[in-house]
């Protein structure tokens, strides 16, 4: 999938504010996804948290298969989220 691809993707945004469960946003440092989207999501997912991962880009369960794994495993467990993330 390219960049190109992506924008052709329908914006799931409109549906996603009916959803009120608790929601991990996770954006890669180096994401090719600007911030401001990235905020867009945060805002419409009401409680949401959004963690930044350094030195990542928009695949972070392939590039910090590590990081990614203990993120979620701290969230589904409400636990603190492990530091060093950005």
């Amino acid at each position: 999938m390219t960049v190109r691809d992506f924008e052709k993707l329908p914006d799931p945004r409109p549906r996603l504010h009916t959803l009120r469960v608790p929601s991990l946003i996770m954006r890669g440092e180096c994401d090719f996804i600007r911030p401001a989207v990235t905020a867009e999501y945060q805002h419409t997912l009401a409680g949401s948290e959004l963690v930044t991962v350094k030195a990542a880009g928009h695949s972070i369960s392939g590039e910090q298969p590590g990081r990614y794994t203990a993120l979620l495993r701290a969230f589904f467990l409400d636990e603190p989220l492990p530091t060093g993330t950005g």
